[in-house]
């Protein structure tokens, strides 16, 4: 299981944040500005520009970010590894028979499932495509709550 000694405090009213690490290293803090053409106005739009800017969700090729478009489980496991400021694991074994081990996801899916956090179907699969349902989703949150220790927070 992969190791992360560093993460993230929560995030300060000024959109800051902490970063605690048990070792010695050089540590980089990467943003962006970035709007999206069709997010102007909408009641997420603060939301989705600062985890834009966080290089956590992206937009379309076409400048859109489609905020009403449901969200797949692959997407979803993308967001949350970014968030953590997980890198998509190329090396790792894809371990779902309809994850193509060359596609976007493939890299997400296999880091998140490598530690624990994402399991697939009894069938062998994982439903890239399938939608995020709300047990799905808030058993991710608590698992990551978990793994970052800000369960008890």
């Amino acid at each position: 299981m992969p190791s992360d000694r560093a993460h993230t405090d929560r995030c300060c009213r000024t959109g800051g944040f902490v970063l605690k690490a048990d070792h010695n290293g050089t540590f980089g803090i990467i943003t962006q500005q970035r709007s999206f053409t069709d997010t102007d106005g909408t009641w997420a739009q603060d939301a989705i520009e600062g985890l834009s800017g966080r290089l956590v969700v992206d937009g379309y090729p076409d400048g859109s970010f489609r905020p009403e478009v449901p969200v797949s489980r692959s997407e979803f496991a993308a967001m949350l590894a970014r968030a953590l400021g997980w890198v998509p694991d190329s090396s790792a074994s894809v371990q779902y028979t309809d994850v193509d081990p060359a596609a976007w996801d493939a890299g997400y899916i296999a880091s998140m499932s490598e530690r624990g956090l994402l399991s697939g179907y009894e069938d062998g699969t994982f439903k890239p495509q399938g939608l995020t349902n709300r047990a799905e989703t808030v058993t991710l949150i608590s698992k990551l709550l978990q793994l970052t220790g800000l369960a008890g927070s």
